[in-house]
């Protein structure tokens, strides 16, 4: 969702999905975004087949996609 209001003028709010949020966190690769991740799987407040389903999505290389599939599965 885009939030365009007078209150964010000159710009523009992105309102992102939870799973997608983490899934662009887990395609940086930063370390920081991976325990953002794990934290967030450990305590179920996302979830890790709607997580992957989201990087299937991503314009990732297969070999990272299949990695960050691993990770996932791995919190399953």
């Amino acid at each position: 969702m885009v939030l365009d209001t007078p209150g964010t003028s000159p710009g523009r709010g992105l309102c992102l999905e939870r799973h997608d949020l983490v899934a662009s966190k887990l395609a940086a690769g930063r370390e920081k975004d991976f325990e953002f991740a794990g934290a967030l799987l450990r305590d179920r407040a996302i979830d890790a087949a709607t997580l992957q389903e989201r990087v299937t999505l991503l314009p990732l290389d297969e070999t990272r996609r299949a990695r960050l599939i691993a990770w996932i599965r791995a919190w399953s």
